[in-house]
């Protein structure tokens, strides 16, 4: 029976010219559920209805400070390590199949990171489908976290929804989503 990953959901997203270099999304991470619906609904109701409380817990932030910043990165790992997951090659390694090219060359990746002792994250790539491979590939992998943007559009929902039948056809347990974060 698979352990099923958390899913890392886009809550808002803008263009650089928008927002500027140093927001350009907040992600939200629900944890500590009893089962991947149970995550995926904490989720998509802060999403609608933008509330964060102690009812949903949150962790995790994703590429918190620029990419070039690297002393940036560093305090910031020092200073939230043990309470976040930190995703811009830190504790957390984000694999998408854009940068990786073929899935062999993610899978290898995969492996690196594990070997790393890193957290894997399989993430969806800008000017997605519908298609739901990397829904199957994450829980095959193992991967501790999915990265597929927010639940409101048919190319991310299509790959929640496939996490769901996932879910119910192994019908994994109570207390293995997001349990052990980091």
């Amino acid at each position: 029976m698979p352990d099923m990953p958390v899913p890392v959901m886009t809550i808002i997203s803008r263009s650089d010219g928008e927002m500027g270099n140093h927001f350009p999304e907040l992600m939200i991470v629900p944890h500590e559920a009893e089962s991947y619906s149970w995550v995926l609904r904490m989720g998509a109701e802060i999403y609608h209805y933008l509330r964060l409380t102690d009812r949903f817990p949150i962790c995790g932030i994703f590429n918190g400070s620029w990419k070039e910043d690297s002393e940036g990165q560093c305090q910031m790992m020092k200073m939230l390590k043990d309470r976040f997951l930190m995703a811009f090659n830190a504790n957390g390694a984000v694999i998408g199949l854009e940068e990786a090219g073929p899935v062999s060359n993610a899978l290898n990746m995969v492996e690196e990171a594990i070997k790393a002792g890193c957290k894997v994250i399989i993430s969806g790539d800008r000017g997605e489908t519908e298609e739901d491979f990397l829904a199957d590939m994450a829980v095959a992998v193992g991967a501790d976290y999915v990265k597929f943007g927010a639940p409101c559009r048919g190319e991310w929902t299509a790959k929640y929804n496939e996490m769901l039948r996932i879910e119910e056809f192994y019908n994994v347990g109570r207390g293995k989503i997001g349990k052990e974060q980091f």
